[in-house]
């Protein structure tokens, strides 16, 4: 556990999965360590972890694949039944999940579906030839359901309900029930301001009042300084993206990613456009390390890094010249990212490199969707939220930063804002 310094509830947490079979649901709010300690279980474990995500970013995020992916699930529109049991014909999952698929993490669990979840169990027995829960796969489901939910239309969560679920939430899945140990983290490592934290923990239940909304109108304003914004979709994101770089004027210069293998989701734009001025985001961790660089290196960059275009890679120049938000101009080289895969061979453990990619590490940052910063964690961010409409979106988005002070508002806040899903309060409440 070297690489890792875990506090005591997220050892004891990874004590009891790797000790035991146990099926596990790990929850809590955002910043207690959800990832790090997947990440402690997939790296440092004894077992071999198969990581699933519901969306390409989430499995990018936790360096795994979709559950799509993973199951060889065709995308289509409508519910799983109870009795569609068309399973993956292609012969290299079904073997991955045969052979080698025994322990498996599914992160981001609010954005899987419960029919979804249910057609895993009925997979996972099928190909393996086990009636039992998950066919005897040990399932670690990880996230917070009162963040963003599952993707239902409502058709299908009119067809839910006549199938005798609940919620489209996989805590009412056929399979959830009696057969996982909730585990609650509850130490916040992101944030350390007292009255921070009373606010977000008011706003993940829906319970955020008129004291709570004075204290973050506070924060109304354009700011002055770098700092992306965060909107409610990615038609929002990309407008402002794409307008603020046509203020810029001039050509942009556009790189081409290249890449080998399977990814959930492409670590960097496959077709990346950029100017000198351009407002960006540095998506790799020591992304200003020259290629062939080895051992210990002092970095003024991470992944989620903001930063402003000074110069462009050019044929004389094979990096990119940013000036981050702390003002250090920096170089930034083409980085290639790798997902590997963790094999045991006789006594000892080893990662095969199965896929590859290479990109410069930067994506237009003036925006994104409050979609996609789930996961991420910022200094200062910039929110929008005159158009959120979903459960748990404007939570997702406040508590993305650091501090309070980090954030400012593009318009005054209203309580209404801020609301919880009911099936989730019912579930924390019955189950906690």
């Amino acid at each position: 556990m070297s690489d890792f310094i875990l506090s005591r509830e997220q050892q004891e947490a990874f004590n009891l999965i790797e000790g035991s079979s146990q099926n596990v649901l790990l929850i809590g709010k955002p910043g207690v360590g959800k990832s790090v300690l997947t990440r402690a279980l997939s790296t440092t474990g004894q077992k071999y972890y198969t990581v699933g995500a519901p969306t390409g970013l989430a499995a990018l995020n936790v360096g795994g694949k979709t559950l799509h992916s993973l199951f060889g699930i065709s995308p289509s529109s409508g519910i799983f039944a109870a009795d569609y049991n068309h399973f993956t014909t292609n012969d290299s999952v079904r073997n991955y999940i045969h052979h080698r698929l025994n322990h498996l993490i599914i992160d981001e669990i609010s954005m899987v579906r419960a029919d979804v979840f249910d057609y895993i169990d009925r997979e996972l027995r099928s190909i393996k030839r086990v009636d039992a829960p998950f066919g005897g796969v040990q399932v670690i489901a990880v996230g917070d359901f009162f963040q963003l939910p599952p993707v239902a239309m409502t058709q299908d969560k009119k067809d839910l309900k006549a199938a005798g679920y609940a919620s489209e939430f996989a805590f009412d899945s056929k399979i959830f029930a009696d057969n996982f140990k909730v585990i609650v983290l509850e130490e916040v490592h992101r944030q350390t301001d007292p009255k921070f934290i009373t606010i977000l923990n008011a706003a993940r239940i829906g319970n955020i009042n008129a004291k709570h909304i004075h204290e973050l109108n506070k924060q109304v304003g354009v700011p002055k300084d770098l700092r992306i914004k965060l909107t409610p979709t990615n038609k929002q994101a990309d407008l402002v993206n794409d307008a603020e770089l046509r203020k810029l004027g001039g050509k942009a210069e556009t790189y081409m990613g290249r890449k080998y293998g399977y990814w959930p989701q492409d670590p960097a734009s496959p077709t990346l456009s950029l100017k000198v001025g351009a407002q960006v985001m540095v998506k790799k961790n020591r992304a200003d390390r020259p290629p062939g660089v080895k051992g210990d290196f002092a970095t003024d960059v991470v992944n989620g890094t903001l930063a402003k275009i000074i110069s462009l890679p050019s044929k004389s120049q094979v990096h990119a010249v940013v000036e981050t938000d702390a003002g250090k101009q920096v170089n930034i080289y083409m980085a290639r990212w790798e997902r590997t895969e963790k094999k045991r061979v006789g006594e000892s453990w080893t990662h095969e490199v199965v896929a590859w990619y290479e990109q410069f590490p930067l994506q237009l940052a003036w925006a994104i969707s409050m979609h996609k910063s789930q996961g991420q964690t910022f200094d200062k961010v910039h929110i929008d939220g005159t158009k959120v409409f979903a459960d748990g979106q404007m939570y997702v988005a406040v508590s993305r930063c650091r501090t309070l002070e980090g954030l400012s508002f593009e318009s005054p806040l209203k309580e209404r804002m801020f609301f919880a899903n009911k099936d989730v309060k019912r579930f924390i409440k019955n189950k906690l």
